[in-house]
């Protein structure tokens, strides 16, 4: 029965691993380590919540760099607010390139904006702040 848990949740798992090694990635274009494995994260496709798996991954992945880099939107020097400007970056990144490599929909990051999902609400929370001017684009541009 745990086998069975770990399988509903292996996309999350896989996700965040690509996203740890995209991170610590010193190649000149980080986006095409992502885009050569994309295809592995695509063989998934048919696991249950496939693509809220993916933006749980993604908002893990930020949280926990966040943390880790002592990231903080709590304060509003110029170092802060930097910060807050790479972390906008860093997720309108990753959803763009999820988005244009099918592994998830428009309308799914739409439902996601509105509705969240039913992993974590603390990294929901957190991430949504920054999702917004991505959000924004998306509602405009059609």
């Amino acid at each position: 029965m745990q086998y069975q848990k770990n399988i509903n949740h292996r996309v999350i798992m896989i996700v965040r691993c690509y996203l740890k090694a995209w991170n610590e990635c010193t190649s000149i274009n980080k986006n095409e380590f992502l885009l050569k494995n994309v295809l592995i994260i695509k063989y998934y496709k048919y696991d249950p919540d496939f693509e809220m798996q993916i933006m749980f991954a993604i908002e893990v992945f930020l949280s926990q760099n966040k943390q880790k880099e002592n990231w903080s939107s709590k304060l509003f020097d110029e170092c802060e607010i930097n910060n807050i400007y790479l972390i906008v970056e860093i997720l309108s990144t990753l959803f763009q390139l999820f988005l244009d490599q099918n592994c998830i929909k428009k309308e799914t990051i739409l439902k996601w904006n509105s509705d969240g999902h039913s992993y974590n609400d603390i990294y929901y929370k957190e991430t949504k702040r920054f999702a917004q001017p991505f959000i924004q684009q998306l509602i405009t541009s059609n």
